[in-house]
């Protein structure tokens, strides 16, 4: 039962770790020079989108730094972030304009 278990989690990291070039590749895509020259401070859209790229880099950070060794506090803070990232990605969805409220570095 416990290797069963131990199977499965192990499978779980592996498949987590296999995103982070997708996570890469898309933080690379939300962040090319011409869309850091264009910010606009004033704009909301602008917000989202750095928003967005700044939390593709953290999200495959995270898959490189806590799960090389899985324990329980990792994959809390973990859990916390994501949960937190998907309330925020929610609320840009239903009203951009929530993007000027990271701009006190809500998300960070």
């Amino acid at each position: 039962m416990i290797e069963h278990i131990e199977e499965q989690v192990k499978q779980l990291v592996t498949s987590i770790k296999n995103e982070r070039t997708a996570l890469d590749a898309e933080a690379k895509r939300l962040r090319t020079p011409e869309i850091i020259s264009a910010f606009d401070k004033q704009n909301h859209d602008s917000w989202c989108l750095s928003v967005a790229g700044d939390c593709l880099v953290r999200l495959r950070l995270f898959t490189e730094q806590n799960f090389s060794f899985v324990e329980t506090m990792g994959v809390i803070s973990v859990a916390r972030y994501i949960f937190e990232l998907s309330v925020w990605l929610q609320l840009f969805k239903l009203d951009p304009r929530y993007g000027l409220a990271n701009a006190g570095g809500v998300i960070a």
